[in-house]
C-alpha cells in the first residue's frame, strides 16, 4: 500500500491563494506521501490543457504519483437527455484521467436527500446506476483505468448497496474507494462494513468522525446520518 494525500485535503490553502495546486503536489512530496489523488474543486481540467502538464510535470519533477482522479456525477436525472448527457461529461473526465496518467478514476454515480434514501428507491434505481456506472467503465478500459463509486452521501452508501452495485456493473475495472468512515452516514459499523468490502477496494480514504447522539445535534459542523 501506498500512502498519500487527496487535493481535497488541502483545497482550502490552494482556494484562499496561499498554495497552487503544484505547490500542493510538492508538499505531499515534502511530507513524506507517496501519491496525490486530483479532486477538480474549483477547476475545470477539461478546458485546461496546460494545467494537466503542468500536474504531470510536476508530480514526475517531485517522484509524486498522480494517482487518481475524482469527480462529482449524477446520473439519478430526470430525463434521458439529461441522462446521456452525463454520461457523455464523464467520459471526457475519463479522457482528462488518461491525459493525467491515472491508474484510478473515482465517479459518484447518484444522490438522494436524506429522506428518500431508503432501500426501496435504491432498488428502483440501480439498473439506472448500473447501466450508467457499466458504460464509464467500459470507455475507461481502453485506457486501462480502474473507475470507482465511494460509499458516500446517504444513497449510494452502506457495504451492501455498493456492492449490489459493482456485481451489478460486473466489470473487473469497476470497484470502490472504500471511505472507511463515511460508513456511519448509513449507521453501519465502519469496522464490519470495510470487512465486507475490502475485496472490492481500488482505492481507500481514511477518515474519522466525531460522534454523538442526534439528541445532542448542534446544527452548524454536524451531520445526521441516514435514521
Amino acid at each position: 500500500m501506498k500512502i498519500g494525500v487527496s487535493s481535497y485535503s488541502l483545497i482550502r490553502a490552494i482556494h484562499s491563494g496561499a498554495m497552487t495546486w503544484t505547490d500542493a503536489i510538492r508538499w505531499v512530496a515534502n511530507n513524506g506521501g507517496e501519491h496525490f489523488e486530483v479532486v477538480p474543486m474549483g477547476i475545470h481540467l477539461q478546458q485546461d490543457e496546460s494545467l494537466v502538464k503542468d500536474l504531470v510535470k510536476t508530480a514526475k519533477e517531485s517522484g509524486i504519483d498522480l494517482s487518481s482522479y475524482t469527480i462529482g456525477a449524477n446520473f439519478l436525472v430526470d430525463t434521458d437527455e439529461a441522462f446521456e448527457a452525463e454520461i457523455v461529461r464523464v467520459k471526457k473526465e475519463v479522457d482528462v484521467a488518461a491525459a493525467l496518467g491515472v491508474r484510478f478514476m473515482r465517479h459518484d454515480a447518484g444522490t438522494r436527500p436524506r429522506e428518500e434514501a431508503t432501500i426501496d428507491r435504491f432498488d428502483k434505481d440501480l439498473p439506472r446506476l448500473v447501466e450508467a456506472c457499466r458504460t464509464i467503465a467500459d470507455h475507461a478500459q481502453k485506457y486501462a483505468i480502474t473507475t470507482s463509486v465511494e460509499n458516500h452521501g446517504y444513497h449510494v452508501q452502506g457495504s451492501e448497496r455498493v456492492l449490489r452495485l459493482i456485481r451489478g456493473v460486473d466489470r473487473k475495472n469497476f470497484r470502490t474507494t472504500l471511505d472507511v468512515g463515511n460508513f456511519i452516514f448509513a449507521d453501519e459499523d465502519p469496522v464490519v462494513a470495510v470487512h465486507n468490502s475490502m475485496a472490492w477496494t481500488s482505492m481507500v480514504h481514511f477518515k474519522d468522525f466525531y460522534r454523538r447522539p442526534s439528541t445532542l445535534h448542534a446544527g452548524k459542523g454536524w451531520a445526521l446520518s441516514r435514521r
